[in-house]
């Protein structure tokens, strides 16, 4: 299953695990930083999705 079609899965909840893998990641080593922080990212990424597509709805018929 698509993280964007799981039920009640919205853009905050991809932004809080976003803000939540940054905090952890602040108490990490620099190496184990960096791979938490591309998930931040890609937790950000899938939010930026989810609105955009709530912005371009399609027109009904």
């Amino acid at each position: 299953m698509r993280a964007d079609t799981k039920p009640n899965v919205s853009y905050r909840t991809w932004l809080a695990r976003a803000e939540r893998a940054r905090r952890i990641a602040a108490t990490l080593s620099a190496d184990d930083a960096k791979i938490v922080e591309t998930y931040a990212r890609e937790c950000e990424f899938q939010a930026v999705r989810l609105i955009e597509r709530r912005a371009v709805q399609p027109l009904a018929a």
